[in-house]
């Protein structure tokens, strides 16, 4: 909250940081260097995407962007966030975005690296997270939905609205306690803190929060197909 804040009186009160760049003209952009400013993307004549990249050695204070495409390779958003809306598309690999990352309005997002603050994906968005780490919580909420293949999270996980959270790994545990793969069971005592593998290798060790959204645990592709073959077997047996 008092970060949020502190970004409030920044932008109120900093002469010059409300001015943002504007970009609307269908074309691709490409910031490697610090602009240090907020940057707006927007699609160009007849809805043209415009698309917005931020590379090694770009600085700017936050990214709002509607119909648009935003591809971070590096570089840093350190001030504003990144607000990502009205079926735009997000691609990470790498950079930092020191506070919030927000999808909404059908948006959606492939993180493969990089750092981010905190994630808030909301209204029939689909995030998916396969390397990176995100700093803080992961809140999901209005029928998004959030995979997650691989990277690191430190805060806590919640499934909001309708929402669904779908971890893909091996290995889960409640407690010391294995779980079996699909919905994970509501626990009404509060947050739970669920350990595993991820399909990426990465270690999974975070607090699950239900709120009104589902979390799926979906098994790495070899487990499901020994699975498979398990269960067709089983079913030949039967019939014979």
């Amino acid at each position: 909250m008092w970060r949020s804040i502190f970004t409030l009186l920044v932008v109120m009160f900093v002469p010059g940081i409300c001015a943002a760049m504007l970009y609307d003209d269908g074309g691709t952009h490409v910031v490697d260097f610090n602009l240090d400013q907020s940057v707006e993307v927007r699609p160009g004549p007849a809805g043209a995407t415009t698309t917005f990249i931020l590379e090694d050695g770009g600085r700017i204070i936050g990214i709002n962007a509607e119909n648009s495409d935003i591809q971070l390779y590096g570089g840093e958003v350190y001030l504003g966030g990144v607000d990502i809306a009205v079926s735009s598309s997000l691609f990470m690999s790498d950079g930092i975005v020191n506070y919030t990352m927000h999808l909404s309005d059908c948006s959606s997002a492939e993180i493969t690296g990089g750092r981010i603050g905190d994630l808030s994906v909301s209204g029939t968005c689909n995030a998916e997270m396969s390397g990176g780490r995100i700093e803080g919580p992961v809140n999901t909420s209005n029928d998004a939905t959030f995979d997650i293949f691989g990277g690191v999270i430190f805060g806590l996980v919640t499934a909001s609205h309708n929402s669904v959270v779908t971890i893909h790994g091996s290995n889960f545990q409640i407690g010391g306690v294995d779980v079996p793969m699909g919905v994970i069971p509501y626990y009404p005592s509060g947050p739970q803190r669920i350990t595993g593998t991820l399909l990426s290798g990465d270690s999974f060790d975070n607090d699950l929060s239900h709120n009104g959204g589902i979390f799926m645990l979906i098994p790495e592709p070899g487990t499901a197909l020994l699975l498979g073959v398990g269960l067709m077997g089983l079913a030949a047996r039967r019939k014979n």
